[in-house]
């Protein structure tokens, strides 16, 4: 077993890179609607405007939510693999949406009943709406399938290192498509994503199903097999079979209204409190606003258009994936809890020096423009430093 170690961990690592395309992603859709207005004006395409800009945004987190209804049962139906080939057909329609919405903006003649909404907003805009929706179902279902995966491959003993991998990627594919975004069209990059997604689902071809479903989908030859070409042909795979095992025969054995009756347990409740709890802080400190409008912020924060991208680029995505990478490193060295509880005081403290900056400007300065900060533009690089602190103190602790 030692002297296969180094096998073992290698094609670990390397399935585990391979489904992470899928958070990536998840990543460029998060990512997608922070720069989209900039990147319209720049090319001088028809802008949504502000609040239509909003929407783009959020509709993909409705999407999301849907996925979650769904995805976790027809993964344990069909297999992790087969759900993740399966999500990449609404990331693909959607990103061809989301591509096409350009040549519709573009050719005001073209009318199409499926597409038409009101004289009030840009003909594309339904197009724009369909796509985010459907590629933040992909996205919703890729970000729920793809640490499962990961997870049920990994040797016990390393599961938070290549866990970690899962968020990492998402923070490079935030990164990429804030990049892009500053460089090239948005349809150009709606069509690199699409190309991007088709070459997931032909890697996704290459990845074995995870022992765990296999053997609760009783096909115990086949994980014996892959557990054999996960841990190295010289490895003793028998204890970790065993314990697959029990643990799918416990879970069998449990009914649901036993699942039930576990949960008035103080030593499953709490722990269950605790967890929901991390869960709903997560999303509560408002990495989602960051994540889906940095340019926005950035811009109401004083800053050009080119200074809003570009401080997105490296105020938000080049620091994310850095202080991810780092957290990726001390997480089983260091411990959840220390990170988690230095990662909770710099957003409580980013945030709130942000909140003060915006409320003084939008209060203070409209009675006294001769302040200092009210007429000084580069003061507005306060909100940049607040938004790179606020991405380090969730890269390092809330985000892995």
């Amino acid at each position: 077993e030692i002297s296969s170690g180094r096998q073992r961990l290698y094609v670990v690592l390397l399935y585990s890179i391979f489904v992470a395309f899928g958070s990536c992603i998840t990543g460029f859709v998060l990512g997608f609607s922070s720069l989209l207005n900039i990147n319209m004006e720049k090319y001088n395409y028809p802008t949504p405007g502000k609040q239509n800009t909003q929407f783009i945004g959020s509709v993909a987190t409705m999407g999301a939510f849907f996925a979650g209804l769904v995805v976790g049962i027809v993964s344990d139906k069909i297999g992790r693999k087969a759900t993740l080939l399966l999500l990449t057909i609404p990331s693909v329609i959607g990103w061809y949406f989301i591509a096409g919405s350009f040549w519709f903006a573009v050719d005001n003649d073209y009318q199409s009943f499926w597409f038409a909404v009101d004289n009030d907003n840009p003909k594309y805009l339904a197009m724009l709406l369909a796509g985010r929706c459907l590629s933040g179902f992909a996205a919703g279902g890729f970000s729920l399938v793809v640490p499962v995966y990961i997870i049920e491959i990994s040797p016990s003993s390393l599961k938070g290192l290549f866990g970690s991998i899962n968020q990492l990627a998402i923070t490079i594919g935030i990164l990429l498509i804030y990049v892009m975004l500053t460089i090239i069209p948005y349809y150009i990059v709606a069509l690199m994503v699409m190309g991007f997604t088709v070459v997931f689902a032909i890697v996704v071809c290459c990845v074995p199903e995870t022992p765990r479903w296999l053997i609760a989908n009783k096909q115990h030859l086949l994980a014996n097999a892959i557990l054999y070409r996960l841990r190295g042909p010289k490895a003793d795979i028998s204890r970790e079979m065993k314990l697959l095992e029990d643990a799918v025969e416990e879970q069998g054995k449990v009914e649901f209204m036993e699942k039930l009756r576990m949960l008035t347990k103080l030593t499953i409740i709490i722990p269950l409190i605790l967890s929901i709890s991390l869960m709903f802080f997560q999303q509560f400190c408002g990495i989602n606003v960051v994540v889906f409008y940095a340019g926005n912020v950035l811009e109401n924060a004083n800053l050009s258009p080119n200074e809003a991208a570009l401080a997105a680029d490296f105020g938000v995505g080049v620091i994310q994936v850095i202080f991810t990478f780092i957290s990726v490193l001390l997480i089983d060295l260091v411990g959840r809890k220390i990170l988690l509880s230095f990662g909770g005081v710099l957003i409580a403290v980013s945030t709130g020096i942000l909140g003060l900056y915006f409320y003084l400007i939008d209060h203070v300065c409209q009675h006294h423009s001769s302040v200092s900060y009210c007429t000084h533009d580069h003061f507005g690089y306060l909100a940049v430093a607040c938004l790179a602190i606020f991405i380090i103190g969730f890269s390092i602790g809330w985000g892995p």
